[in-house]
């Protein structure tokens, strides 16, 4: 306390409190000017001050709460709040001011400022939506995430509307607001999931927490704040996200004065304890008032405790945080800053508290560590000096580190030093901390942080400037983990150049290391060498065991080529069963003919597979890689060479000779030819009458194929010997072989109008026959066309049947059965011959052509010719000559006991036309 003479401004009086507070004694400074106590330039600001609050002091009687600066003898300056009345003593005017020390209440309110600003950046910056209704439910704020998440452009599109604008219909927004809003006075905070409108009248899941603002219990006057967020993609995965937020915050230091005794009767109460408390001085001076009643119940006994400890140590002054009930009946925080006067006796005589409503600014922090505490991003703060200011949970759990090793630590140096190899980043090129010099968002993806164990992890991070009164005071730093997110990436690219059963790079990356491998090529002695593999007949092994074995099959194939190449050669799957290998600075081709050689030889060991012993084989195709042409060129020649190679018999290998090129030209014109045949209807069937020997009869015919193509200069591979190979090597003879089952099945009916006796042949061939479902395809046709069994024979040469697997000799055999007829073809020109004929399931044998040609003039013709009827005959099976062009040949053949002959002495092959003529005629004869 300082007693001033009210007329000069001089000191009269300073108490011990006084004393201490500004480091005089009385004696020093009595009938110096009070401007003494304050500072020099506080002094020359206003040197008026005096004179104004002695005139306010004429007309009011006194100045309460008026806050200053206090000058201590040694310089330092101190925060104080002043009270001031007048008093006269002995006809001596004098005016009486109290200083009260407020350096805690402005330490307070400067950090109550701060957090204020911190809670604004993360307002304007969360990834969350967050707005404020009234009680109306109008809403009266939003932050940017809000407008994006509902498609709104401005703030004025929205605010001043009421929230059913976001709602799904008229019932859902009442049904919230009966199940939810009004709710929220009697619930500390609500959080919810519920569906919403987008203003293009999209719904989305949201993710909702809600509180109201300053309610009791039975009111909700002040509205609600409610954050949100769009949970659409991820609702069924993430944990709620409960956020609460109150912005507001506010209210003047409210002093009051209580007596030391029990329940604490207040002797004064400044004006404004209406404003904050709601009661009146009158209330709380009431006889019966005790202010130990408005403390909560939950911390009455603390504040208690601590009062009564604090006065026996007798102290001047503590400081304490409790709830105080108010008028309304709701409860408010505040910090108390409290003085006391003891008496001689060290007893208490006065107690001073100067409050200050700390709800709102505990309710922020509240909500600032709600946020921070239940985000699954990380969240940090980095101050001016590039200090970490506040970090979340999330982020410490991610970084391994606990709070206190990271609050106002230097955070490029430990947790965002190096890049992800481990080269140093400057401190001056971290784009973390760059807001700070730019003012500037930035958005990296392609950084990671440390964590404490010294391991790092790839992150994608928003770097925020934070600004107060257009000052940078640091960022905010919102991360997550990217590196689950970049494994699957790499997986993928991986995927893009590897192929996944095997694990061997694909066409795409053998096209790259074989651009690269010619861009590189200097010395033309040294060229690579290309190579390309098929496995020879694979699609019969994924047909008759199936795909899986087929995979294993291929693993194993890789397994031993892997055993064979170098390192520094490229093993590729460039298809299903192909394969190629870059053979780098290839001396002449001589790498690449010792490799050949050795995987053709690894071939002739079977392959177990499971419970199957597999035997198979490769062609391949080599050529020097020539700078000078393009890779597809490259690829062409290998391809050609292993064209070659299949067609000297498979299992082997060929280089690239240009003498090649043409003769494959000529195959895949022919190709091209026969792919087209059918469209162009260039195909017929003509047919060989067979006759009896005995009466010669007519006793059947045989199918043949013709081809007659339009185009002028596919008329030299028109014979049947040429395109008919290469139908069955191109596996396109199984279509034919359909087509001419739905011609036949037409002229069945017209050939047996006209006479036809006997049953009509039709050749299969080998590639028909080795694979069991082109048979069941082929059988399944013959039935769905009605045709019956016991007017057609199949005709199989002597090879392709000593070929044939179990399962297609049990299903001829099957055939048989129902009244099929199986002839075997060419007989004699196989490696069967004579020793194999019992072996021969049939019920014909056909002697080719060759026999019988010099029958009547060669005596080994006439010999074979001999013994191939003796011996069928005695095995019970008919004999039918092909070829019998001359009398001579019948004759021979008729002595020699053959059953039927076929031949141009008796009918040529004929159209279905033609031949239903040439058996109307001899009919008639």
């Amino acid at each position: 306390m300082v007693l001033v003479d009210f007329n000069t401004g001089n000191l009269v009086f300073l108490n011990q409190a006084a004393e201490r507070l500004f480091g005089y004694t009385t004696e020093q400074v009595v009938g110096k000017s009070q401007q003494i106590l304050h500072p020099p330039i506080m002094n020359q600001a206003d040197k008026d001050t005096f004179i104004k609050h002695r005139q306010q002091l004429e007309k009011q009687g006194q100045v309460e709460g008026m806050e200053n600066i206090a000058l201590h003898a040694d310089g330092s300056h101190t925060h104080v709040e002043i009270n001031v009345n007048i008093l006269e003593i002995a006809h001596q005017k004098l005016m009486v001011g109290v200083f009260t020390p407020i350096e805690k209440r402005v330490q307070a309110m400067r950090e109550l400022r701060q957090h204020k600003d911190e809670l604004q950046a993360i307002f304007n910056n969360s990834q969350v939506g967050i707005f404020n209704v009234d009680q109306n439910r109008i809403i009266t704020r939003v932050n940017q995430r809000f407008l994006t998440i509902f498609g709104y452009d401005l703030e004025a599109e929205v605010l001043g509307r009421s929230v059913e604008v976001i709602h799904e219909s008229h019932k859902s927004y009442l049904k919230f607001g009966l199940a939810y809003f009004s709710q929220l006075p009697q619930k500390n905070a609500l959080h919810i999931e519920y569906p919403m409108r987008k203003k293009s009248g999209k719904l989305i899941w949201c993710r909702i927490s809600g509180k109201a603002i300053h309610a009791d219990a039975n009111s909700i006057a002040e509205g609600a704040t409610w954050v949100i967020d769009d949970i659409s993609d991820r609702k069924a995965t993430e944990h709620a996200l409960e956020l609460e937020r109150n912005l507001f915050t506010g209210g003047p230091t409210t002093i009051l004065q209580w007596q030391p005794v029990e329940g604490w009767p207040v002797v004064y109460a400044s004006k404004n304890v209406t404003q904050n408390l709601g009661y009146t001085q009158e209330d709380l001076r009431a006889p019966d008032f005790r202010f130990s009643e408005l403390i909560h119940d939950l911390d009455a006994e603390r504040v208690g405790k601590e009062v009564s400890q604090y006065l026996a140590e007798q102290r001047d002054h503590f400081e304490q945080y409790y709830r105080i009930k108010t008028k309304s009946g709701s409860y408010r925080s505040f910090y108390d800053y409290t003085q006391v006067e003891y008496n001689e006796l060290g007893e208490p005589i006065n107690i001073y508290g100067y409050l200050i409503d700390m709800t709102a600014y505990l309710n922020a922090q509240e909500m600032n560590q709600l946020l921070l505490a239940h985000s699954t991003e990380g969240i940090m703060g980095i101050d001016s000096r590039g200090h970490t200011s506040f970090v979340n949970p999330a982020a410490l759990k991610m970084l391994g580190y606990e709070q206190d090793e990271l609050i106002d630590k230097a955070n490029h140096e430990l947790i965002h030093h190096s890049d992800g190899d481990g080269n140093h980043i400057h401190a001056q090129d971290c784009r973390m901390s760059l807001p700070l010099k730019t003012g500037e968002n930035y958005h990296v993806t392609d950084e990671v942080l440390w964590r404490k164990d010294g391991s790092s992890f790839a992150i994608e991070y928003w770097s925020t400037p934070m600004l107060k009164n257009s000052e940078i005071i640091g960022s905010v730093v919102t991360f997550h983990d990217i590196s689950k997110r970049l494994e699957q990436e790499n997986k993928i690219k991986h995927l893009a150049y590897h192929d996944p059963l095997t694990g061997l790079p694909n066409r795409r990356q053998l096209m790259r290391n074989l651009h690269a491998e010619i861009q590189d090529e200097n010395n033309l002695a040294q060229r690579a060498s290309l190579m390309l593999l098929d496995i020879d007949h694979f699609k019969e092994v994924n047909d008759s065991l199936g795909h899986p074995i087929g995979d294993e099959l291929l693993k194993g194939i890789v397994g031993r080529i892997q055993n064979i190449i170098r390192p520094a050669d490229t093993f590729a799957r460039i298809g299903g069963d192909e394969f190629a290998i870059l053979i780098p600075h290839d001396l002449g081709g001589i790498n690449a003919l010792k490799i050949a050689e050795r995987i053709i030889e690894t071939f002739k060991t079977p392959f177990k597979i499971k419970n199957h012993h597999i035997k198979s084989n490769t062609s391949i195709g080599i050529t020097l890689c020539n700078s000078g042409l393009k890779i597809d060129n490259i690829i062409s020649q290998a391809d050609i060479a292993l064209y070659e190679a299949k067609n000297q018999g498979r299992g082997n290998f060929v280089f690239y000779e240009l003498s090649m090129i043409d003769k494959v030209n000529d195959d895949l014109k022919l190709f091209n030819g026969l792919t087209q045949a059918l469209n162009k209807q260039e195909f017929s069937l003509h047919y060989q009458l067979k006759f009896d020997a005995k009466n010669q009869q007519i006793d059947g015919a045989e199918m043949l194929l013709r081809w007659h193509p339009k185009d002028e200069s596919l008329i030299k591979f028109s014979r049947p010997d040429i395109f008919i190979p290469m139908s069955e090597k191109r596996n396109y003879l199984q279509t034919i072989g359909l087509w001419q089952l739905e011609q036949l099945a037409k002229d069945i009916p017209l050939l047996k109008a006209a006479g036809l006796k006997g049953r009509i042949s039709i050749n299969l061939s080998g590639c028909q026959l080795s694979n069991v479902h082109k048979f069941e395809r082929f059988i399944e046709v013959v039935l769905q066309l009605n045709m019956a069994l016991t007017d057609l024979e199949f005709e199989i040469t002597e090879t392709a049947y000593a070929n044939l697997s179990d399962t297609i000799k049990d299903a001829l055999s099957k055939l048989q059965n129902q009244g099929l007829s199986i002839a075997i073809d060419d007989f004699g020109t196989g490696y069967s011959s004579l020793v194999a004929l019992r072996e021969l399931h049939s019920n014909i044998l056909k002697i080719d052509k060759q026999f019988v040609d010099d029958l009547d003039t060669s005596e080994d013709d006439e010999a074979i010719v001999s013994a191939i009827i003796y011996m069928a005959h005695a095995l019970g099976k008919a004999v039918v000559a092909e070829g019998v062009e001359t009398e001579q040949q019948m004759l021979k053949l008729q002595t020699l006991g053959c059953d039927i002959y076929q031949g141009y002495y008796f009918a040529r092959p004929q159209s279905c036309q033609d031949t239903c003529r040439h058996l109307q005629s001899l009919t008639q004869k």
